[in-house]
């Protein structure tokens, strides 16, 4: 069937600001491409969240950044429990805090996109589309923020860099993730909130969500004629 494509582009007059533009093409939704090292998953637990909790707690930032490096891909990698992870982050700290407040603001910050996730979900099966997860980074993205077991049953290709290689380009990383689809550019969507990600995804064809806040994505998604059945 035709669908009618929106691409984000930037508008001539206006550099800073984006425009949709239509286009046609013929073919259907397949795919979703999503970058797990980007920051629409992760901006709720960055270094930045991390400095705020150290100010909260009069905690030494260096020390709870520390705690963080060495032990978030356990806790990633399930191999050291939620809760054994904040434990450990307030370890060695001169001012004790009770353990629930801040397992309850460490959450909030690690979960605040979780909807987001399951919205895609829900669009990959109502469809029955492929979800396809980019990680950029030769070492697993100390920002991610859930257990890979989160990603398990939703994702069906992983693309990351081989074991030789150093941190893949945007293209190449989209482009790879393109390839493991085998589908035409057009039946993929290239969803992410960085403006250079979706630069490059409409270089290679794809469809493209620019993602700002959870609402706005979902009407962009309604402009592909899709809709999650709640």
């Amino acid at each position: 069937m035709l669908l009618k494509l929106h691409y984000l582009i930037m508008c001539q007059e206006n550099p800073s600001r984006l425009v949709l533009k239509e286009f046609m093409f013929k073919g259907d939704f397949k795919a979703i491409i999503i970058d797990v090292s980007g920051s629409w998953l992760a901006n709720g637990w960055n270094p930045a969240a991390r400095w705020e909790i150290a100010r909260l707690f009069n905690f030494n930032y260096k020390v709870l950044e520390k705690k963080h490096l060495v032990n978030y891909q356990s806790y990633q990698y399930e191999t050291m429990s939620f809760n054994r992870y904040v434990e450990l982050l307030s370890f060695g700290q001169r001012n004790p805090v009770p353990m629930v407040t801040l397992s309850d603001i460490v959450r909030s910050k690690l979960y605040s996109n979780k909807a987001v996730l399951n919205y895609l979900k829900r669009l990959k099966y109502q469809y029955g589309i492929q979800i396809i997860a980019v990680n950029n980074s030769s070492q697993l993205s100390n920002d991610l923020p859930y257990p890979i077991s989160f990603l398990k049953g939703f994702v069906d290709f992983f693309i990351s860099p081989s074991k030789n290689e150093n941190d893949l380009a945007v293209e190449v990383g989209l482009t790879r993730a393109l390839q493991a689809t085998k589908l035409y550019p057009w039946e993929v969507i290239c969803f992410d909130n960085r403006i250079n990600v979706i630069d490059k995804a409409i270089g290679l064809g794809l469809k493209v969500v620019l993602h700002e806040e959870l609402n706005r994505t979902k009407l962009l998604f309604k402009r592909y004629g899709i809709k999650v059945n709640i």
